[in-house]
C-alpha cells in the first residue's frame, strides 16, 4: 500500500492545515488546529461535546485520538456538524454540506455554544494597552498578550457593526505596527517587513489612509536604520520609492507625518550631499518641517506622526552631519542643535525618551569623531551601547558597527575602543554574558 501523501495550505491567517493530495482536508488535523485557537482544551471539548451530541461522556483523550487519525474522526453527520459549531468551522470546509442531522435551533437551544463563544475585545481598553506598548516600552511576557489581541481582533473584525468594525481595523494596524517596532528593536529585519505588509494591507483595504501612511514611513525609517547612513547609496532606492509614494497620495499624511516625511527625504538628500546647492536642498526640507512642529495630531497614532522641537532638532543636527564630504559637515552647528534637543527632552515617556537617548549619544560620538576627538567618541558611543542594552533595542546596531570601524581605523587598539567592543558584544551576543 502506498504511503499517504500530503501538503500545506492556509486558511486565512490561521494555517497551515495538512491536506490530502486531492485537496481534501485531514479533518483531525483541522479540527486540532481550530481548537487551539479558540483555547479549548481537549478535556472541556469532549465534555460539551458528548452532552450536545447525546453520546456518552467523551474523554479528552478521545478528542485526541479523533484529531491525531482519522478512523476516529466521527462518521455520523450529527455529530460533525457539532464539532464544526463548537469551533466555528464553515461546514463546507469540513465537508459538511447536506447534513441536517442536528438542527440549528436544537444547538442553540442546548445553551452550550455560548462557553465557546469569543469575548468581543474592549476596544477601550485595546486602545489604552496600545499607547501604553509604545510609549511607555513592553517586557519579554508581553508578547502573548499582544498575539492574543491581534488573534481577537482579526476573529471579530469581520463580524463588527461599521463604526466598531473601523475602529478595530485601526487597531489591528497599529498593533501589527506594534510588533514590527518590537521586531526592529531585536534586530529581526524580515519579521518586521512582515508586520509592516500586514498594517499596510489591512488599512489600504478598509481605507485608512493616514494609518497606511504611517506604515509605509515606519517601514521606511527602518530601512534607513538597517542599512545605516554610513552604507552605500544604492540602498537609499527603496526608501526613496516610499517616501516618493507617500508625496503622491491625495491624503494620509497628517500635517505632522508630513514633517516627518520631509525630514527623511533632508536625511537622505544631506547623505547624498556632493555639494553645497544639495546640503542647501536638504537644509530646505527641514525648514518646511520645522513649520509643522505643533500641530494636531491624529490621537490614535500620536505615537507615529507627533514631530516635536525634540525630534526636530536631532534631525536638524543629524542632517548637518552626514555629507560624505568632510568639506560639508558643520559639526559645531550639529552639536548646538544638538544641545537644543536635550533641552526639549521629554521624560515623561520612558520609551520615548530612551530611544531619542540613544539618538543623541549616537550623534554626540559622530560629532566627535568627525572633530577627531577619537577617546571620547568611543566613550560617548559606549554608553548609546549600554543605553541600547537596557532598552534590549538593535535597531541602531549599524550605525553603532559602524562608529566601531571609524574609531579601528584612527584610534585603534586604545583601552576606550576596547571598552566599546565590549559592550557592542553585548549586543550581537548577549547569551555570551548570561
Amino acid at each position: 500500500m502506498s504511503k499517504k501523501k500530503w501538503k500545506l495550505v492556509y486558511y486565512g491567517e490561521y494555517g497551515p492545515i495538512k491536506v490530502r493530495e486531492n485537496g481534501e482536508p485531514t479533518f483531525g488535523d483541522l479540527v486540532r488546529f481550530m481548537r487551539k485557537r479558540c483555547s479549548i482544551s481537549a478535556d472541556e471539548l469532549g465534555i460539551v461535546y458528548g452532552k450536545i451530541a447525546g453520546a456518552a461522556p467523551v474523554t479528552g483523550r478521545h478528542i485526541q485520538r479523533m484529531e491525531h487519525d482519522d478512523t476516529f474522526f466521527p462518521q455520523d453527520a450529527g455529530r460533525r456538524r457539532v464539532l464544526a459549531k463548537l469551533l466555528q468551522i464553515p461546514p463546507a470546509l469540513l465537508a459538511l454540506a447536506g447534513l441536517e442531522a442536528v438542527p440549528e435551533g436544537e444547538l442553540h437551544s442546548q445553551g452550550m455554544l455560548a462557553v465557546f463563544q469569543p469575548k468581543s475585545p474592549d476596544l477601550d481598553e485595546y486602545h489604552a494597552s496600545l499607547q501604553s506598548y509604545m510609549l511607555q516600552g513592553y517586557q519579554q511576557q508581553s508578547l502573548k498578550d499582544l498575539r492574543i489581541r491581534i488573534s481577537r481582533l482579526h476573529e471579530q473584525v469581520l463580524y463588527a457593526d461599521a463604526a466598531q468594525r473601523q475602529r478595530m481595523v485601526r487597531l489591528l494596524c497599529g498593533y501589527h505596527l506594534l510588533i514590527a517596532k518590537i521586531a526592529e528593536d531585536r534586530g529581526s529585519y524580515q519579521v518586521a517587513l512582515d508586520a509592516f505588509r500586514k498594517a499596510m494591507l489591512v488599512a489600504r483595504e478598509h481605507g485608512c489612509d493616514d494609518v497606511y501612511a504611517a506604515a509605509v514611513f515606519r517601514r521606511a525609517c527602518m530601512r534607513l536604520r538597517y542599512e545605516s547612513f554610513f552604507a552605500a547609496t544604492q540602498h537609499y532606492a527603496p526608501v526613496i520609492q516610499d517616501l516618493e509614494r507617500l508625496a503622491q497620495m491625495k491624503k494620509g499624511p497628517s500635517l505632522q507625518l508630513q514633517g516627518k516625511i520631509w525630514a527623511v527625504q533632508a536625511k537622505v538628500k544631506a547623505h547624498l550631499a556632493q555639494d553645497g546647492h544639495d546640503l542647501t536642498d536638504a537644509l530646505r526640507l527641514m525648514d518646511r518641517a520645522e513649520t509643522v512642529i505643533g500641530q494636531s495630531v491624529s490621537e490614535d497614532f500620536a505615537y507615529l506622526a507627533a514631530l516635536d522641537e525634540e525630534r526636530y532638532f536631532l534631525d536638524r543636527a543629524e542632517v548637518l552631519m552626514l555629507s560624505p564630504q568632510k568639506s560639508l559637515r558643520s559639526p559645531q552647528q550639529a552639536q548646538e542643535y544638538l544641545d537644543q534637543a536635550a533641552l526639549r527632552g521629554n521624560s515623561r515617556l520612558e520609551q520615548l525618551h530612551t530611544d531619542r537617548q540613544i539618538d543623541r549619544e549616537l550623534f554626540q560620538a559622530r560629532i566627535y569623531l568627525d572633530q577627531g576627538y577619537y577617546p571620547i567618541a568611543a566613550t560617548t558611543a559606549e554608553n548609546a551601547a549600554v543605553a541600547m542594552q537596557h532598552l534590549g533595542s538593535r535597531n541602531r546596531l549599524k550605525d553603532l558597527l559602524a562608529l566601531l570601524d571609524h574609531l579601528h581605523q584612527c584610534y585603534p587598539r586604545s583601552s576606550e575602543v576596547m571598552s566599546l567592543e565590549l559592550e557592542v558584544l553585548k549586543l550581537q551576543q548577549p547569551q555570551l554574558f548570561v
